[in-house]
């Protein structure tokens, strides 16, 4: 059965309204702008609001990734955030950082994506084949 969309959906009999989803925004944009009243200078993030509040603070840029995992330190201290452990793209040629923490009613998450750094020369013969393309004894 198809709803409108500013229609209530109930799901396990709590309704969501399109009222609720901009009140929980409206949280989000005052959490937001009272974070970077008081925050210390920082690198500037990507930020986004979702239609459940969330607010993401999101770093990128194409520089180092030590220059990034830096920035992305600097604010999980400054915001005293929960770090997530890392996780890696297939193929490992990324590494998603996340750290998190409510902020009233708002859930606040800084995200970073991180390029890994170009394997060694002998990490990519792993000691099987030499440089000059003959296998090792």
């Amino acid at each position: 059965m198809n709803q409108p969309i500013n229609q209530a959906v109930n799901h396990n009999r709590f309704e969501v309204t399109d009222s609720d989803r901009l009140r929980w925004q409206r949280q989000a944009a005052h959490a937001l702008t009272a974070l970077l009243q008081n925050a210390p200078v920082l690198p500037p993030l990507i930020w986004t609001i979702g239609p459940t509040g969330a607010l993401v603070g999101h770093l990128a840029g194409l520089i180092p990734a030590e220059r990034l995992r830096e920035r992305f330190q600097a604010w999980v201290a400054a915001l005293e955030l929960s770090e997530r452990p890392p996780v890696s793209s297939p193929g490992g040629a990324v590494w998603h950082l996340a750290a998190e923490a409510m902020r009233g009613q708002v859930r606040l998450r800084v995200t970073a994506s991180v390029l890994a750094a170009p394997p060694e020369e002998d990490d990519l013969f792993d000691g099987q084949i030499s440089k000059s393309g003959e296998e090792s004894a």
